[in-house]
């Protein structure tokens, strides 16, 4: 079960469609004539003199009223104390017939709003909300044999809305790196944890009591499922329950050495770019070079530009750019522009191998598609289709992360690499017809939302061709 949900409406309520709802007024003790008042105008008079020749009865020899009241005192004395207890006894009538006014009239409005509650009810199924988040995911999630428990670890430390959230996923082989992740980051971060069987919850748990950092700022997710390596699931998964506006894509395999979050809260310009939705903040990525064997500890990485650039020696020296090897993949950074930049720039070469990591509004750029399973093309699919649909990309000039060199099964690399490949292929023109038609219903064709758009996708013969047909129409 994915939530312990709330009680409903009909839950908490004894109530049904047969049920008649009675005003129950034996907890009010006045006497017949006061229920009279409720329904005549005049019953107040009739209650207050029926009251009085009562009193009066009351009055006569041998009574238990005072000497004052049973006649020893002069007339007028008596007509004016007569004259105080009907004013007495009119208000009260007044406030009790007021009383039971409110009372009849909230009894009837409760009737009549359960029984429409009722009737919804009635109609109403029950939502399991956990088949509800796998059919939002359904391209990868199989409802049968798929366990999502989100918040399976909660922070201690509620961030505030307006903050960045690290979003990043991971299996059990990867806890030595998340724990070096979140003993340097002093801010939130989402992860989604897959495994494979409940047996390896354990190993979680461990995890947790054993960091005390990670107690204060890591909201753990996981994903209990025996199908391998649904990448881009667990990166929806994590950014679906981040709890700040703004999250940062990342790989756990990288560190953080920067202070960008604060960088950027306190800059009013670029938290204004953030909250339009269409801008995203590319922060350079660099690694150690591999052939050389000098990567130090963590705690020895650059923290600042000015100790990075004497070390990258303009790609020439012991770190260079991320992916070195693929340069497509992270060209449009622009490295050698970032050297010298002092402001945000823009990326103005993009090629569909780009994959930048990113920072971006939570709940304005579209979801990774979920049908890229395996290694090779899936976190570059997202990319994309941001391009595609107007986000803007800045690199952010001061700011950068670092890998942190590990072992990579290359068998397990080889899974479902093919099948991405050819996917990805598909998949460009696929959403390059998506969002054609998306602009042309929003109105946005000839605005600068598309211009990504057209710049990605008349590359395509099939784009060209609807294109056209499209213009066709609206014009």
């Amino acid at each position: 079960m994915l939530y312990q949900s709330r009680p409903r409406a009909r839950d908490i309520r004894v109530s049904s469609l047969n049920t008649t709802v009675v005003p129950d007024f034996s907890h009010i003790n006045y006497c017949f004539l006061f229920h009279i008042a409720c329904f005549c105008p005049a019953g107040i008079r009739i209650t207050a003199s029926a009251f009085f020749r009562h009193l009066r009865k009351r009055m006569g020899p041998g009574n238990s009223l005072s000497p004052r009241l049973r006649g020893n005192s002069r007339p007028g004395i008596r007509t004016a104390w007569f004259r105080l207890l009907r004013g007495v006894a009119t208000v009260y009538a007044v406030l009790v017939t007021v009383r039971a006014t409110f009372y009849l009239a909230s009894n009837i409005y409760q009737q009549q709003y359960h029984s429409i509650l009722d009737r919804h009810d009635t109609v109403a199924a029950p939502v399991d909300s956990a088949l509800l988040l796998a059919g939002s995911f359904g391209a990868s999630i199989h409802p049968n044999e798929t366990e999502i428990i989100p918040y399976f670890y909660q922070a201690k430390r509620n961030p505030i809305k307006k903050d960045i959230t690290i979003c990043t996923i991971m299996t059990l082989g990867r806890v030595e790196m998340f724990e070096r992740l979140a003993s340097i980051h002093d801010g939130p971060i989402s992860v989604t944890i897959h495994v494979t069987k409940r047996d390896m919850l354990p190993d979680i748990d461990a995890m947790w009591a054993a960091n005390p950092l990670m107690r204060q700022n890591v909201d753990i997710h996981v994903i209990i499922s025996p199908h391998l390596r649904e990448f881009n699931t667990y990166r929806n998964m994590a950014r679906l329950f981040a709890r700040t506006d703004y999250i940062f894509q990342f790989d756990v395999d990288f560190a953080t050495t920067t202070d960008f979050r604060n960088r950027i809260i306190s800059d009013e310009r670029l938290m204004n770019m953030l909250e339009q939705g269409n801008n995203a903040f590319v922060v350079p990525a660099f690694q150690y070079r591999r052939d050389a064997n000098v990567e130090p500890s963590l705690k020895d990485f650059p923290k600042t530009k000015e100790e990075l650039l004497p070390i990258y020696k303009a790609g020439r020296g012991d770190i260079e750019c991320f992916y070195h090897w693929w340069k497509p993949s992270h060209a449009g950074t622009n490295y050698t522009y970032w050297i010298g930049a002092t402001d945000i720039y823009p990326v103005t070469q993009w090629n569909t191998a780009y994959e930048p990591y990113v920072i971006i509004k939570r709940n304005s750029a579209p979801w990774c598609d979920a049908r890229f399973i395996g290694y090779g093309d899936n976190k570059v699919s997202c990319l994309f289709e941001y391009y595609v649909s107007g986000q803007n990309f800045w690199v952010l000039p001061e700011d950068f992360i670092i890998h942190q060199t590990h072992s990579n099964l290359n068998a397990a690399r080889k899974v479902g690499f093919e099948y991405n490949r050819g996917l990805y292929v598909a998949f460009q023109e696929e959403v390059c017809l998506r969002y054609l038609n998306f602009f042309a219903q929003s109105g946005d064709l000839d605005t600068s939302r598309a211009e990504n758009m057209y710049t990605q996708c008349r590359q395509y013969d099939g784009f060209r061709k609807w294109e056209k047909q499209i213009i066709s129409i609206t014009t």
